[in-house]
């Protein structure tokens, strides 16, 4: 008999710290990467708390790796995340890169977005090096440049 928390629940984009296929799996050891995917009209920021979010913004694009969840790990990644006080959880159409010539297929993504303070911040110097780290890993799994050099 399967067990119900072990099954695939969600697809989850991850566009920070979860851009890393090695963070998630570290973080949510039941996860699938199964690739990337582009987010448009969506900028990524630094907001108010310190903390990565994703707001809208006109002809702006976020890059993201894409995982399978399972309920075991959405529940992990909800208290971890915040969820409902600092993030909160959306279903948002993204477009998953599926070969290198970026040919694009839409699909919803789990993300969590910060709803509630769309400002911009300031972005801690350490947090740049880790995170710039963390982005490379995501990168090496097939990342575009351009997600860099926008940190």
């Amino acid at each position: 008999m399967s067990d119900p928390e072990r099954e695939f629940t969600a697809l989850y984009l991850g566009y920070s710290s979860n851009l890393s296929p090695v963070t998630m799996r570290q973080r949510c050891p039941g996860s699938l990467y199964i690739g990337l995917a582009v987010l448009r009209d969506y900028k990524w920021i630094i907001n108010s708390t310190s903390y990565a979010s994703i707001i809208p913004s006109p002809v702006e694009i976020v890059y993201g790796s894409l995982y399978f969840l399972s309920g075991k790990d959405e529940k992990a990644l909800d208290t971890s995340e915040g969820v409902p006080w600092l993030y909160e959880k959306q279903y948002l159409n993204v477009h998953r890169i599926v070969d290198v010539k970026e040919e694009e297929k839409a699909v919803k993504a789990l993300a969590y977005v910060d709803v509630q303070r769309l400002d911009e911040g300031t972005i801690e110097p350490d947090y740049i090096v880790w995170f710039r780290k963390l982005s490379s890993m995501g990168c090496r799994a097939g990342c575009q440049a351009i997600m860099l050099r926008s940190i």
